[in-house]
């Protein structure tokens, strides 16, 4: 017997009754590249995003912008952006996924994948814009 009153509705995604997922899907937010370009910090880094896809990550408070600890180029993929690093640098030649959320002039970037524990743990604080 099935009981539905007072319960969320339930959708079974895989060949087994335990696997349901309870919670409709979440609204996606577009956004262009263009609306992460810019400088952001995070209290702890500076993240410069270029027109073009173009970043650098450098250390707070005062660094040479010659001199980053990770660059390398984003690439959108629906609400998730791909940071793709170069091979010097913090996490050389490594793929970042995270899903992005711009809202009131912060920048929220929230770990999807990631083998770069740099990154990781130090990409996930609330940026805002530093000019």
């Amino acid at each position: 017997m099935l009981a539905t009153a007072c319960s969320p509705s339930v959708e079974v995604v895989g060949a087994t009754p335990t696997s349901v997922a309870v919670n409709p899907p979440t609204t996606t937010v577009e956004f262009a590249l263009s609306d992460l370009a810019g400088d952001w910090e995070n209290g702890e880094l500076f993240l410069q995003i270029a027109d073009d896809g173009f970043y650098q990550a450098l250390e707070m408070p005062a660094s040479d912008p010659n001199d980053p600890l990770m660059s390398g180029f984003l690439a959108r993929d629906g609400i998730n952006v791909n940071f793709v690093t170069d091979i010097y640098g913090e996490c050389a030649g490594q793929t970042g996924v995270y899903e992005v959320l711009v809202i009131d002039g912060q920048l929220i970037l929230s770990l999807v994948d990631d083998p770069c524990e740099f990154r990781a743990t130090r990409f996930v604080e609330a940026w805002v814009r530093s000019r």
